[in-house]
């Protein structure tokens, strides 16, 4: 967790003079696929686990000087829960059944926002105080690398009747693309609603490989892939750009 301290400490110095600060806030509604879908309603419960998954974030905002490409480097929570109903078979250890299965983590992210449309444009934003086409100014692809730190954890009672509770941390890359666009609120707000797919390769979810290897009697391999479709939106907030347009007024 040092590399997202460090994160958090260069975002907060980053953004210390509020009369320059470019933020944002942002969420996400992720609809997760996890490769062993079928292995775990099959051999364990037939609740599908992590089917959704939320983020809440924070982002800075950056770009290049002659080229509409901007980057948001920011960090995120979030957060999958699955309340067992159901257990056809439960044979690790002494568990007896499955109450709760989460997923929760903190990551660190770099947004890249590539308006391809204007991409020589003057990128005097938000795109409220802009001249021309709405879309072709506002419209954007994005490629967005990360890398997060992942719990998944696991709660229910044993044979002798006791609660248990078993967790895993991961460390992972995450990747994901899509399309966005920016609608100005003003000059101080643009919010820009965005979807994409998302990919996180080699989750080591040794818990659930455990949970669905025993009670299928198979040695599974423990390192699986999570990806879904998502949906979600960002309010930018630009104090910078208010200041200078009173600055050209003096």
């Amino acid at each position: 967790m040092k590399f997202l301290q460090l994160f958090l400490a260069l975002f907060f110095v980053m953004s210390a003079d509020s009369a320059i600060a470019q933020f944002s806030v942002y969420s996400r509604y992720i609809s997760n696929q996890v490769e062993w879908q079928d292995d775990w309603q099959n051999y364990v419960s037939d609740d599908v686990i992590y089917q959704s998954s939320v983020q809440l974030g924070l982002g800075y905002w950056l770009r290049l000087k002659n080229y509409r490409v901007e980057f948001h480097p920011g960090v995120y929570y979030t957060n999958s829960q699955t309340e067992i109903s159901s257990n056809q078979v439960v044979n690790v250890d002494d568990i007896q059944s499955l109450n709760n299965v989460a997923l929760t983590g903190f990551g660190v992210e770099v947004p890249i926002h590539i308006y391809l449309m204007d991409i020589e444009g003057d990128c005097n934003c938000p795109t409220f105080s802009k001249d021309g086409d709405f879309f072709s100014k506002g419209f954007y692809v994005f490629l967005n690398p990360g890398y997060a730190f992942m719990t998944h954890e696991l709660t229910g009672m044993n044979t002798d009747n006791s609660s248990f509770e078993q967790s895993k941390t991961d460390n992972v890359l995450t990747a994901s693309a899509g399309v966005g666009i920016d609608i100005g609120l003003g000059d101080l707000f643009t919010i820009s609603p965005h979807v994409g797919y998302y990919t996180s390769p080699n989750n080591t979810m040794e818990s659930l490989a455990l949970a669905v290897g025993s009670a299928a009697g198979d040695n599974l391999n423990t390192t699986r892939n999570v990806r879904g479709f998502f949906g979600g939106i960002r309010l930018a907030f630009r104090p910078d750009y208010v200041k200078q347009r009173r600055a050209m007024f003096r």
